[in-house]
């Protein structure tokens, strides 16, 4: 099960399924689901939405690996279920996956892992006025809070 969705910046906690995965969630399946269980199990539905949190809490609790609100709507059968958590997490955001591959990436591809962000107390070459004037650098990140410093731009003339 590929991910590929807006989450292409987010770090992620990594998680290795376990070798067993489809065992443990065949026995949940069974728990949760009781006779309604056919031999099909991973055929089975998960549209009943109380059923469907049943099992999925209990897969957070087994597998230590929780489903992500955006992931939700495309868990739809058990079959769904298996694949998410049989599919490895390494922790990192795919953006510095391409980061720590760069040498592999083709020639016309260049991925900046420090990029500069323009902050006229701290940019002085040109008196600190910036190629864009009336924009505001606005950092939103917790992480890149810590690591970039934003300011507000004036938006009326003069700029400086």
């Amino acid at each position: 099960m590929e991910r590929k969705d807006i989450r292409f910046c987010r770090p992620q906690k990594p998680y290795n399924p376990p070798d067993d995965v489809s065992y443990q969630l065949e026995k949940l399946t069974k728990d949760v689901f009781g006779s309604n269980t056919t031999d099909q199990w991973t055929e089975t539905s998960l549209s009943d939405p109380q059923l469907k949190y049943k099992l999925l809490t209990r897969c957070i609790k087994v597998f230590k690996h929780e489903i992500s609100n955006a992931d939700l709507y495309t868990v739809t059968t058990i079959s769904d279920v298996l694949k998410f958590y049989s599919t490895p997490v390494h922790g990192i955001s795919p953006y510095d996956e391409l980061v720590r591959s760069k040498e592999k990436l083709p020639e016309n591809l260049h991925v900046v892992p420090d990029y500069c962000r323009f902050h006229p107390e701290t940019d002085t070459f040109f008196g600190g006025i910036s190629a864009y004037p009336a924009s505001s650098t606005i950092v939103t990140g917790l992480k890149t809070k810590k690591k970039y410093k934003g300011y507000t731009a004036r938006t009326k003339w003069p700029y400086v």
